[in-house]
């Protein structure tokens, strides 16, 4: 497996995950998807593994199926519902693991790995992956701590892998013809944008459901799960709706800020901003 074609893949994926609009000057840029390729021969198929199957994982998928490129060898998570739910999904033909990720990083017939864990589980996951010779489609934030980032573009250049940070908005053909009218001048001289938010919901933001047959130690595993954070009592709550916690979380700026700083930034051609102001929390 060339490496152009996992690159090539991993921009594909990205983009069939993103299936977004996005306004422009008053009007919805709707313009139809670029045509998929077509099914890739035996030989140049990407073997894909996936470690972490929630709401993430499984549309990673389903995006991966619709490329025609990917073989799907492997999923690992921490709960057998959601490995059942991948075997559903697959006609029963993928392998699953039940919290062991190391083992499906050992296998050599896997190429890549797309990683969709909570935030706190990115780094150990994303270097253990490099150092065992995977390519890597990380969802966002690719690391839980700032700090955190340089060490897998250090890892990246040594192992002489690729790493993809999910950003499915900036991925998206919509974004990428916007940022080619901007970038034209058509608009004239871009002197401001404004970009809002809203997640307005009944049940609140992040109060996923909780599986009711969820019973640690029987069909979840919580060691694995917490990983290096700090130690706490076993807690379905922080589990399922961990974005709630900053132990596992940065919250709404690394699940939703995100997606405006970076679309700002890819649609402007912009860099590091000379000043921040903020008032309020994030």
């Amino acid at each position: 497996m060339s490496k152009s074609t996992r690159r090539d893949f991993m921009l594909q994926s990205a983009t069939g995950a993103a299936g977004l609009g996005l306004m422009l000057n008053g009007n919805w840029l709707d313009f139809p998807p670029s045509p998929l390729p077509k099914p890739a021969g035996p030989s140049d198929r990407v073997n894909l593994g996936f470690i972490g199957f929630g709401i993430r994982g499984n549309i990673l998928l389903e995006a991966a199926k619709e490329t025609g490129q990917a073989n799907l060898v492997e999923v690992c998570d921490c709960y057998q519902g959601h490995l059942s739910r991948a075997k559903e999904r697959t006609d029963g033909k993928i392998d699953t693991n039940f919290a062991q990720y190391k083992k499906l990083l050992n296998r050599k017939d896997i190429d890549a790995v797309v990683i969709a864990t909570p935030d706190h589980r990115h780094l150990p996951i994303v270097l253990d992956a490099l150092s065992a010779g995977k390519d890597v489609y990380v969802e966002k934030p690719m690391t839980h701590q700032i700090e955190d980032g340089p060490k897998i573009v250090e890892a990246a250049r040594r192992y002489k892998r690729i790493v993809q940070a999910g950003s499915q908005w900036v991925s998206s053909d919509q974004h990428k013809k916007a940022r080619e009218i901007i970038a034209s001048g058509k608009l004239g001289k871009v002197t401001k944008v404004t970009a809002a938010y809203n997640r307005n919901s009944s049940t609140g933001a992040w109060n996923y459901p909780i599986p009711l047959d969820l019973q640690e130690g029987v069909n979840f595993n919580w060691p694995e799960w917490f990983g290096s954070a700090p130690k706490v009592p076993y807690s379905p709550e922080r589990v399922f709706r961990y974005r709630k916690y900053w132990d596992y979380s940065g919250g709404i700026s690394t699940d939703l800020f995100v997606h405006l700083i970076t679309s700002i930034h890819f649609l402007m051609g912009a860099e590091m901003p000379r000043s921040v102001v903020a008032c309020g929390g994030i």
